[in-house]
């Protein structure tokens, strides 16, 4: 797969997001396939009417795979990482498919931000930090617990597996892999809500334009 490698620095967390353009993008060609966020390879499998699901790793995919999270619960991680990546770090947008204008890029990127923003709101501080954690870096609660404990304690190398400018939210996270696991299956159930909502709302609005445009075109007849 030819592709240009992207460039993009990290930015804050939920509350105040600091977006730096990429110089550089990635355009995919082919298969819907790219790197994740520790270097596995992910890949998007597409249903023609569904939410594109990849195969998280880690701590949600064993969530679902245990039947402790629904598959709403478990697409909505989907989605809320596929923003967080595109539209936070501007990696890749894994449905885009060669070039294109730069004009559409900017305004595609603006839109996975917008979506990652309120989809953050909902779910809330710990929240984004439990989704970095399992959804972003797709790691596995026994590694979340160590390295967390290891940053409580002061450790270096854990402070560099984790971001900096969270470190509050970081700091009040529970140890506990169980603890986090509990919380971590409230947050991403409340994602699912969210985005339910979203989605009721915009089938919404979209009958109530197509009610108006049939009258439109009933009255001029």
């Amino acid at each position: 797969m030819a592709t240009k490698k992207a460039k993009a620095k990290r930015g804050t967390g939920a509350s105040g997001v600091r977006v730096e353009m990429a110089a550089e993008r990635d355009r995919p060609v082919g298969p819907t396939r790219w790197r994740g966020a520790r270097g596995e390879e992910v890949v998007e499998e597409r249903d023609d009417d569904a939410v594109p699901r990849s195969r998280l790793r880690g701590g949600l995919r064993a969530l679902y795979e245990s039947g402790a999270i629904s598959q709403e619960a478990y697409d909505a991680a989907t989605r809320w990482r596929r923003d967080f990546e595109f539209g936070v770090h501007g990696a890749t947008d894994p449905e885009k498919r060669g070039g294109g204008p730069d004009s559409c890029y900017q305004t595609a990127r603006l839109a996975a931000l917008t979506r990652w923003r309120t989809a953050s709101a909902a779910i809330g501080d710990e929240g984004v930090a439990l989704m970095r954690l399992f959804a972003f870096e797709c790691i596995g609660f026994a590694e979340a617990s160590r390295i967390l404990r290891a940053a409580r304690d002061g450790r270096a190398w854990a402070w560099a597996a984790l971001d900096a400018d969270e470190q509050p939210i970081y700091e009040s996270l529970p140890i506990d892999r169980e603890v986090l696991r509990a919380r971590t299956v409230q947050a991403v159930e409340a994602l699912a809500a969210h985005y339910a909502e979203q989605d009721r709302a915009r089938r919404l609005a979209s009958l109530l334009r197509r009610e108006v445009r049939d009258e439109m075109a009933a009255q001029a007849a």
